[in-house]
């Protein structure tokens, strides 16, 4: 396995190759190490999507709208439901205890 200087050393020249094209922001699956990189380079990272674990609850009808979808991907038999979230979502995650995380930033080139 290639290691993690050589990983960021080819990230950079990506995102420099990417800004020379014209482009404003990039959508890119990277790891957290990667994202920070990326912010002491100067570039703005922010979460764009993110994955919630799923779980099944005994009473959905007095849940709100995210609860609903979470319980329903988890009857579908999947695992992980891929979103976007506000703030008022990751709070409502947050006091439910369920699991989440970023799957996808945005890197905004300016």
């Amino acid at each position: 396995m290639k290691n993690q200087a050589y990983k960021n050393s080819q990230l950079k020249h990506k995102v420099y190759e990417a800004k020379r094209c014209g482009k404003k922001q990039l959508i890119w699956n990277i790891s957290d190490s990667q994202a920070e990189f990326l912010r002491e380079m100067g570039f703005r990272t922010e979460p764009f999507l993110y994955w919630v674990e799923t779980r099944k609850w005994y009473s959905v009808q007095d849940k709100q709208g995210i609860l609903k979808e979470i319980h329903f991907e988890c009857k579908r038999g999947n695992r992980r439901l891929v979103k976007k979230l506000n703030r008022k979502d990751i709070k409502l995650l947050d006091d439910f205890s369920v699991h989440y995380g970023v799957f996808k930033y945005r890197i905004i080139l300016n």
